[in-house]
C-alpha cells in the first residue's frame, strides 16, 4: 500500500467525489445548502495546508451539513497520518491499516466501504 500510495490516494479522491455528488443530490430541496456543498467540492480535494484561512470556516460549515462527508474527510486525515508514521514497524502499519479499514467499512458509507475493500486488495 505504501508503495502504491499515489494510486490509493487517487482512488480515495474518486470515493470522495462520489460521496460529494450523492450529498449534493440529497440536498436538492435546499438551494442554500446545496450551494454550500457544491462550493465545498473544490476544497475537499486539496491539502488543508493549502486552503486559505478565510475559507476554512466555510469548509467547516459545509462539512457540518453532511456528516457523511465529514466522516470521509476525517478518515482521509487518519489515513494520511498513518502513512506519516515512518518510525512504526511494518507489522504496526499493517495492523493500523487493518483497523482503519474495519472502521471505514463499519461506517456504512458506501464510497468509503468500497474504497476500503479496494485498499485491502493491495495488501
Amino acid at each position: 500500500v505504501i508503495l502504491h500510495r499515489l494510486h490509493v490516494l487517487a482512488n480515495y479522491r474518486d470515493s470522495l467525489l462520489r460521496a460529494h455528488a450523492e450529498e449534493v443530490a440529497a440536498m436538492r430541496g435546499s438551494v442554500h445548502n446545496m450551494r454550500i456543498l457544491r462550493n465545498l467540492k473544490r476544497w475537499l480535494l486539496r491539502d488543508e495546508r493549502t486552503v486559505p484561512e478565510f475559507q476554512r470556516a466555510e469548509i467547516e460549515k459545509g462539512l457540518a451539513l453532511s456528516p457523511r462527508l465529514h466522516r470521509i474527510v476525517a478518515m482521509r486525515h487518519e489515513l494520511a497520518a498513518l502513512w506519516a508514521r515512518s518510525m512504526a514497524s511494518q507489522e504496526e502499519l499493517v495492523a493500523q491499516l487493518q483497523d482503519w479499514c474495519q472502521r471505514a467499512e463499519a461506517s456504512g458509507i458506501a464510497p468509503l466501504v468500497e474504497f476500503s475493500q479496494r485498499l485491502r486488495r493491495y495488501a
